[in-house]
């Protein structure tokens, strides 16, 4: 699965990970936010958000499960942590590992609430034949990349452009050169608006 590559990348997992461990919050964060395209609220202010440092004879999973027994916090964490935890096989620098402290690696996880992406999984490639079998995760490539040529976070008056994406995409059979050619021709690439002004001119 083409995904894995990318899940698996120890430089991608070592910017999601802390420097002396794994970091289960922020790879789930990645697959819900950039893959899912599903944005998460602002933790409460008054929350301590320092992770809990490695303890002897703790695995990580053991350690952060405490995020979920928290009330403010388990909303969130729910639909963040057993996305993360899917990561375990990966250390702070994304190196392959059987074991933490002792104990063999927990890679199970889950997608909770993630469209017809959600369910049970093992391990990262597990999970990424998961989202990659998803048209929630493929509606989020057509957005993103809708994001990325555009410069800017889409808005309500944007929303048929993306609806657009979406569909030009799914009738090509998920072609990334369908969803290129649609997107470069698009209002909200070939248009701009004018600030103050009342309409859109064609981009120079």
């Amino acid at each position: 699965v083409a995904l894995a590559g990318l899940l698996t990348q120890p430089g991608l997992l070592a910017i999601l990970g802390k420097a002396n461990q794994s970091d289960p919050i922020h790879r789930g964060v990645f697959v819900r936010q950039q893959i899912l395209c599903q944005q998460l609220p602002a933790p409460p202010d008054d929350v301590d958000l320092t992770p809990p440092e490695p303890a002897p004879g703790l695995t990580t999973r053991e350690r952060f499960d405490e995020h979920r027994d928290e009330p403010r916090c388990a909303g969130c964490h729910e639909l963040i942590d057993p996305i993360g935890f899917g990561f375990e096989h990966y250390d702070a620098i994304g190196r392959y590992r059987e074991t933490e402290e002792g104990h063999p690696i927990d890679a199970s996880g889950e997608v909770v609430a993630g469209g017809d992406a959600s369910g049970t999984f093992d391990g990262t490639v597990d999970l990424s034949a998961q989202l990659a079998g998803s048209d929630t995760a493929r509606s989020c490539v057509a957005r993103q990349w809708m994001r990325y040529a555009t410069g800017r976070i889409e808005t309500t008056a944007d929303q048929c452009v993306v609806d657009r994406l979406v569909d030009r995409f799914r009738e090509s059979g998920y072609d990334m050169r369908e969803l290129l050619v649609a997107l470069a021709s698009s209002d909200a690439f070939t248009h701009r608006r004018i600030p103050g002004g009342t309409g859109t001119t064609e981009a120079p």
